[in-house]
């Protein structure tokens, strides 16, 4: 597949797909080309310098005696669902 550009855009869905393409190679977060990843429409480069990694997620709420069950519940999901690997970088090769 020959490489071919310029093209400069600023969405990550758009980048994603013109990578696909053939335009060229792309930088992005897992959760928006891991599905690309996971039918081998993209591939993984090695990098000469790691990736920074993102910031941790917080769940902050008002102190008090009890946590109403519907912020327990929110806390739960997420820990549930972004856990030590989020659900997008899964199964990704």
């Amino acid at each position: 597949m020959t490489i071919s550009g310029p093209l400069c855009a600023n969405n990550g869905d758009v980048l994603r797909e013109a990578a696909i393409a053939g335009q060229g190679i792309v930088y992005q977060p897992t959760f928006i080309v891991a599905d690309a990843l996971k039918t081998g429409s993209l591939k993984t480069l090695t990098l000469d310098v790691p990736p920074t990694p993102g910031p941790p997620l917080h769940a902050v709420y008002a102190p008090g005696l009890t946590t109403p069950l519907k912020v327990r519940a929110m806390i739960d999901f997420l820990a549930a669902h972004y856990g030590p690997v989020p659900p997008w970088d899964k199964e990704i090769p």
